[in-house]
């Protein structure tokens, strides 16, 4: 049986003495959103430049065969499989960074909103 004291601050003879959670409650909250636009639009164009990049690294193995020629064609449509998947995979990286961009943009949007919504409130009193 596993006790949630097992999972805090581990010791070489076992978990004697538990580490009690701090919790600290959040009292402000800072944001700037031309930071976030800021940093929203830098990471979708590093996912642009990174999606542009492996489009480029692909190999046709039609393109390779006259380098390697008929001994080499075996080794040129392994050298095509490899680097499409390759590609594939930075290309996967690209959405995931462009991703954390709309993320970032998201996050802005929210920040903004609820800023204007809670203004609006305070005007309303």
């Amino acid at each position: 049986m596993i006790n949630s004291s097992d999972l805090h601050c581990p010791t070489i003879r076992g978990n004697r003495h538990a580490r009690r959670s701090r919790r600290m409650p959040m009292s402000q909250v800072s944001v700037d959103p031309a930071a976030l636009r800021t940093a929203s639009l830098g990471t979708r164009a590093v996912g642009e430049d990174i999606a542009t990049h492996a489009l480029a690294g692909r190999a046709d193995a039609s393109l390779l065969a006259p380098v390697f020629g008929i001994i080499g064609a075996e080794f040129a449509a392994a050298a095509a499989m490899v680097t499409d998947r390759h590609c594939r995979e930075i290309e996967q990286l690209a959405a995931r960074i462009q991703t954390l961009g709309d993320g970032l943009h998201g996050a802005r949007a929210v920040y903004t909103d609820t800023d204007d919504n809670s203004a609006a409130q305070i005007v309303a009193i």
